[in-house]
């Protein structure tokens, strides 16, 4: 919600839609075969997760100003003004079946890269990861390996000191 614009992705239709908060009525539609969940507004962009990475739409027209492929996202990013914060799991390069989490920080005006990480100690066949929760300048996550797998660790991310 955005002072009199409400932006909504329904299950099972592929659309974002911007609605009247006090009419109710369609303001704009933008057709979105792939849409899986709105992020959040960053300086008048729509921030949409799709299955294949992100887009951001203008919210006061719906349409495209930026677009990201990113495989294997997971669904609980961290975005301000400034940045947009994700996580994305990727095959370990000498290891056949096992995967490695990345963090990734875009910029939200433009969807460019502004700067990555692998977390080399967060891998498994099967890594669990989230969500991500900003306290103060803190970060916390939890992680596990495999759906059923019954516990998940508390993990505070630290910047590397160099």
């Amino acid at each position: 919600v955005q002072g009199d614009k409400i932006f909504a992705v329904q299950p099972g239709v592929r659309a974002v839609d911007c609605l009247s908060a006090s009419t109710g009525r369609q303001r704009w539609s933008a057709a979105m075969t792939d849409a899986v969940s709105i992020i959040g507004l960053a300086n008048n962009l729509l921030v949409v997760r799709t299955e294949s990475g992100l887009r951001g739409l203008k919210a006061s027209d719906g349409s495209l100003a930026w677009q990201t492929d990113i495989a294997n996202l997971y669904c609980f990013p961290l975005l301000d003004d400034e940045r947009l914060l994700v996580a994305s799991r990727e095959p370990v390069a000498d290891a056949a079946s096992e995967y490695v989490i990345r963090l990734k920080w875009l910029n939200p005006a433009d969807g460019k890269q502004l700067g990555t990480t692998l977390l080399a100690d967060l891998k498994g066949t099967d890594p669990r990861l989230g969500p991500l929760v900003s306290t103060g300048n803190r970060l916390f996550t939890f992680f596990g390996n495999g759906q059923h797998e019954p516990t998940r660790d508390v993990v505070e991310l630290l910047p590397i000191q160099q």
